[in-house]
C-alpha cells in the first residue's frame, strides 16, 4: 500500500532534514529521498512530494548516488510516468542535464534507452548534452542509441 502524500509531507514538515539524508544500503548508497520519489518502484511519483523535496533541499537534483552514481534526473528518464516531473526537475535545477553516471551516460542517454518520448524535452532544454560522449564501448554519442535497433547501453 502507497503512504498517502500528506502523511510524507507531514514528516518533511516536521524534521525537515530527512530530505538530505542518504541511504546506506549497498546498491543504493546515498540515495536521497528525491532519488527515490523518481524512481517511481513500486509507487507512481507525485509531484507534490517531488516539488516539497526540490523546495527543501535543491541540491540533491545534483547528488550522484548509488552504483550507478546517477541524479534523480537519471532515475526520472528512467522509471517516471510523467512528463511533467521530467519538467519540474529541469525547471528547479538544469546542470543535471550535463552529468553523467559512472559510465558518464548523461540523463539524455537513459532516455533515450529507456523512455524515448522524454528525449525531445532533454534535447531541447540542453542541446550540449547530445555531444557528451559515454566511456560505453557500445555506443558514443547519443545519436548512436537512436540509430540502433536495439538496447545498446543497458542490455
Amino acid at each position: 500500500n502507497m503512504v498517502p502524500s500528506d502523511v510524507i509531507l507531514n514528516l518533511l514538515d516536521a524534521v525537515p532534514t530527512m530530505a538530505s539524508c542518504g541511504a546506506i544500503c549497498e546498491k543504493y548508497w546515498g540515495y536521497l529521498p528525491l532519488h527515490s520519489a523518481c524512481s517511481g518502484k513500486g509507487n507512481r511519483p507525485r509531484l507534490n512530494i517531488i516539488r516539497k523535496l526540490i523546495d527543501i533541499y535543491p541540491e540533491a537534483l545534483i547528488a550522484k548516488a548509488g552504483e550507478e552514481n546517477i541524479t534523480p534526473l537519471h532515475n526520472a528518464c528512467r522509471y517516471v510516468q510523467s512528463v511533467e516531473i521530467i519538467e519540474m526537475l529541469i525547471e528547479a535545477g538544469s546542470g543535471a542535464l550535463l552529468m553523467g553516471d559512472y559510465r558518464n551516460r548523461t540523463p539524455i542517454f537513459w532516455a533515450l534507452s529507456f523512455r524515448r518520448d522524454y528525449a525531445m524535452l532533454l534535447a531541447s532544454s540542453c542541446p550540449e548534452a547530445l555531444s557528451i560522449p559515454s566511456f560505453s564501448s557500445h555506443s558514443n554519442l547519443p545519436l548512436h542509441v537512436v540509430c540502433s535497433r536495439q538496447n545498446p547501453i543497458f542490455g
